[in-house]
């Protein structure tokens, strides 16, 4: 696959993460905030498919969170939402997106969304991301919006306030991965990752996720 790297620069002293020497490497070719939106709105996409499915599945068993009431006598009241259902349709789908991006940058260094746009998580020096850094990620880049529709399920005041929060961080994160040369937004300084615009960028974590696969 055609890929844009610099010169290839030998590294010393550089092992691979089975300790066998490292032959020489292209410099990282970082993503732009362009390419992650798309591959954000992808796995985005993919994710609210999996969570209608997690939805449906709740309804038959505890009844659906959101029924409607064609005899009330007010437009208010039409709308009947079931708060405890709603709770646990957002606790499920956080988990799921828990498993869904932590899972897949543990596993392979890219959702199936980052993988549609060639790109790959990894370490800062091009290694495969541990479970707390997975972790971490997801927290930082994705928890905010399944706390905010968690606290909306819980307390419907709160949902526009929450809503707002998560956006506002959204928008630092935007801005930070714009500002830096790298790309790194705020939560991949906070979980020491990079993200690479092509597999070959990172040699390391190409090499080791073709085992696994």
């Amino acid at each position: 696959m055609p890929i844009a790297t610099t010169d290839r620069t030998p590294t010393a002293d550089t092992t691979t993460l089975d300790g066998s020497p490292a032959r020489p490497r292209a410099a990282p070719c970082y993503a732009g905030v362009p390419d992650r939106l798309a591959a954000l709105l992808a796995d985005a996409v993919a994710l609210s498919a999996l969570a209608f499915v997690v939805a449906l599945a709740v309804s038959i068993v505890l009844g659906p969170a959101v029924d409607l009431d064609p005899s009330a006598e007010s437009t208010r009241d039409v709308v009947e939402v079931d708060g405890a259902v709603a709770v646990v349709d957002a606790l499920l789908v956080g988990a799921l997106g828990l498993a869904y991006f932590a899972g897949s940058w543990r596993r392979s260094g890219r959702t199936p969304g980052q993988r549609l746009l060639a790109l790959r998580v990894a370490t800062q020096d091009g290694g495969r991301l541990s479970t707390r850094q997975a972790v971490i990620r997801w927290a930082s880049l994705v928890a905010p919006f399944s706390l905010a529709a968690l606290a909306g399920a819980a307390v419907p005041g709160l949902a526009a306030v929450a809503l707002l929060l998560a956006g506002v961080w959204y928008v630092a994160l935007l801005i930070s991965a714009s500002l830096d040369r790298a790309g790194r937004g705020l939560h991949d300084r906070i979980a020491g990752t990079a993200v690479g615009k092509v597999a070959a960028a990172w040699p390391a974590l190409h090499e080791d996720a073709e085992g696994v696969r």
